[in-house]
């Protein structure tokens, strides 16, 4: 704290030690070893930045492992946050091409009526006529997530009736 360079590589040193312990201890499945290091970075940068606010009156153990386990905790929850990523090239390209027919005989029209009316829209703005995000929102009246969101659910809609439809067809 008092600008001793070598005392605080010394301290930091001794931190990521101690930290990588605690890590390596706490952390749960959804947290790969691998990324117990970068952890450890991650809490030597938030003491760096954070330690005009720690009081030397304190002991330094307790809000070390305290900013160590905020940070697990963010970093298992921002992987829990993300959702596999679904796009609209998901849906294969004859599952939604012009009057194509599938392979099984289903038109695009028997395919797309399971969806309600904003998520067909959707679909056939976004996918079909390959349309901005923004402008099917303004089409719809949607805002710009809303639309995410109804093709994000249509194309789920999709799958499961394209898998449902598979597995009658085998």
């Amino acid at each position: 704290m008092k600008g001793d360079g070598p005392a605080y590589g010394s301290f930091l040193s001794t931190v990521a030690r101690l930290v990588r312990g605690y890590l390596m201890k706490s952390r749960s499945r959804a947290v790969p070893v691998e990324t117990v290091e970068d952890l450890v970075q991650d809490v030597l940068v938030a003491i760096h930045r954070k330690k005009h606010l720690y009081d030397p009156a304190q002991p330094a153990l307790p809000w070390i492992f305290a900013i160590a386990r905020y940070r697990l905790i963010d970093h298992a929850r921002a992987l829990s946050a993300r959702p596999p990523a679904t796009t609209l090239e998901e849906i294969p390209e004859h599952a939604l091409a012009g009057d194509a027919v599938l392979d099984r005989g289903l038109e695009v029209e028997e395919l797309l009526e399971g969806l309600t009316d904003n998520q067909r829209r959707a679909v056939v703005l976004a996918k079909m006529e390959g349309r901005p995000l923004a402008e099917v929102g303004a089409r719809l009246g949607l805002s710009l997530s809303a639309v995410k969101v109804t093709i994000h659910r249509a194309l789920g809609a999709l799958r499961r009736k394209a898998k449902k439809d598979d597995d009658e067809y085998r």
